[in-house]
C-alpha cells in the first residue's frame, strides 16, 4: 500500500501545480482579468537592396609569348687517327774529332780558392760594384725622406692627398731600403 500512497500524493501535487501555474484560485468567485494586448508584430526589417556587383575586373595580360630556343646541335668530333709510330731508323752520323785545348794547370805554388761563384773583378778604370750599390742605396733614402718632410703645398693635390696619411711609412721604408743598400755595399766591397 505504500506505493499507491506516493501514487497518490505525486498525483495531488501535479494537479495542485497545474492549478497554480493556469492561474485558477481555488475560490468560488471566478475573477476576470483583462487579457492583455498581444505583443506588436516587430517592425518589418528594413530590406537593403543587394549591393551592385564589383565593375568586371579586367582580365590580365596576355602571358607574353613563348621563348623558342634553339639549342645548337653538338658539334660533331671526329675522331682523329692516332698516327703510327714510325719505326726510328738509326741514322749513320759522321764523327768528326776535333782537338781539345788543353788547360795549362797552375804552378804549385798558388793555392786555389773553393768559393761557388768567380771572384767579382774590376778594371782599374770601373766603378766598383759597392759603390754604385751604395750609393743606390743613399738615393733611395734621400728621397723617402724628401717625400715624408716635403710640404703639401710642394706636392700635386692629389699626391698630398693620398701621401699624407703615409708619410711616417715613407720615411721609415726609405731608411730601411738605404741601410741595407749600405750593408749589401760594404759586405760586396769587404768580399771582393
Amino acid at each position: 500500500m505504500g506505493i499507491v500512497g506516493c501514487a497518490a500524493l505525486l498525483a495531488g501535487g501535479v494537479a495542485a501545480g497545474s492549478a497554480l501555474a493556469s492561474g485558477h484560485r481555488a475560490s468560488s468567485s471566478p475573477q476576470t482579468l483583462p487579457k492583455p494586448d498581444p505583443p506588436p508584430p516587430p517592425p518589418p526589417v528594413p530590406h537593403k537592396p543587394p549591393p551592385p556587383p564589383p565593375p568586371p575586373a579586367r582580365p590580365p595580360p596576355p602571358p607574353p609569348p613563348a621563348v623558342i630556343v634553339q639549342v645548337p646541335p653538338a658539334p660533331v668530333r671526329h675522331k682523329r687517327p692516332k698516327p703510327k709510330p714510325k719505326k726510328a731508323v738509326p741514322r749513320k752520323r759522321t764523327v768528326v774529332s776535333h782537338p781539345l785545348p788543353t788547360a795549362s794547370k797552375p804552378p804549385a805554388g798558388h793555392p786555389q780558392l773553393a768559393l761557388g761563384s768567380a771572384p767579382v773583378t774590376t778594371t782599374a778604370g770601373g766603378s766598383s760594384p759597392a759603390l754604385l750599390i751604395i750609393g743606390f742605396g743613399v738615393l733611395l733614402g734621400l728621397l723617402g725622406a724628401g717625400v715624408a718632410f716635403a710640404p703639401r703645398a710642394l706636392l700635386p693635390p692629389e699626391v698630398s692627398f693620398r701621401l699624407e696619411p703615409y708619410r711616417q711609412t715613407i720615411l721609415v721604408t726609405g731608411l730601411a731600403i738605404a741601410v741595407a743598400c749600405v750593408l749589401v755595399g760594404l759586405l760586396t766591397a769587404l768580399a771582393g
